[in-house]
């Protein structure tokens, strides 16, 4: 299999297409036994050469190959490879994400060639958008992928210097650092409380996430704002309550009874069942 090196020729490209395809060579390496396998002549990426040398004999000379290689491996626990990654979507250059992390500029150079190789796709955010969040991301995965998706997400979205500031969890930002990020979260609240009007009236079920937002979007408000405004973010709230209760009902409906789960209460869960609870008495023969 041949993976996809160019954006522009093939959409379905991988940013490590360099790593999968020397882990494609091994694979074939391993499966032809006894017999000789050789990498095709087309194969002219010297990287993805070397890479699978490591991979089939875990021997190397380089040590930039190692090093990457070890970020791949324990990304999941130390998170050097996403924190390179979230640098890189950031603005840093190669030699400042080095300085960053305490290593050489060929160490970095390496990992982003064998696993984030978009630096040819800095200036166009909708690229590295479909990389980090692909239409799959409603599909369920792992908990590190979703953390190296959000550092990814936040660094391309503000820049890594601030985005470091909440990332490593720095509890001396600046007021104005401060302010900044409040306004990016009433944003993206608003956003989502957006989305779930937009969902519900195209008649998608409301889930309990969906209540939770729109209240943390009027506790801001309502925590900034003056009396009026909290009289309008109650009313915002009973009649976002009827709604999703009003969801709630339908979907109950639909179900004809069987058991389903009342959304609109968060943590209250109600269950409707096909046989009521009698209190009829059991006779007992002697």
């Amino acid at each position: 299999m041949q993976y996809s090196r160019n954006f522009s020729i093939d959409p379905n490209y991988c940013p490590n297409w360099r790593s999968l395809q020397a882990r494609e060579y091994a694979s074939a390496f391993l499966d032809a036994n006894e017999e000789t396998f050789v990498i095709p002549e087309s194969e002219d990426d010297d990287d993805v050469v070397a890479y699978y040398a490591y991979l089939t004999t875990e021997e190397t000379d380089s040590i930039p190959i190692k090093y990457a290689h070890s970020c791949n491996e324990t990304d999941s626990i130390r998170g050097f490879g996403t924190a390179i990654k979230s640098m890189l979507l950031g603005g840093l250059t190669q030699d400042q994400i080095a300085e960053e992390m305490g290593t050489s500029q060929d160490n970095v150079e390496m990992y982003i060639k064998l696993f984030f190789d978009i630096e040819a796709y800095l200036g166009n955010k909708f690229i590295l958008s479909s990389i980090i969040s692909p239409f799959i991301k409603k599909q369920e995965i792992d908990e590190a992928k979703k953390q190296s998706g959000l550092w990814m997400s936040i660094s391309l979205a503000f820049g890594w210097d601030k985005a470091k500031r909440i990332l490593q969890r720095d509890i001396s930002m600046p007021k104005k650092d401060v302010e900044f990020f409040l306004d990016q979260m009433r944003s993206a609240i608003d956003m989502q409380a957006a989305e779930f009007s937009l969902l519900a009236r195209s008649g998608y079920a409301a889930r309990p996430c969906d209540f939770e937002r729109f209240i943390a979007k009027l506790s801001i408000e309502q925590a900034a704002g003056t009396t009026a405004a909290s009289l309008e973010v109650a009313k915002s709230s009973e009649k976002f309550r009827e709604a999703l209760f009003s969801l709630a009902k339908s979907k109950e409906e639909e179900h004809n009874g069987e058991t389903v789960e009342a959304v609109a209460k968060p943590s209250v869960t109600k269950k409707v069942t096909k046989k009521p609870i009698t209190n009829k008495k059991t006779k007992v023969k002697k």
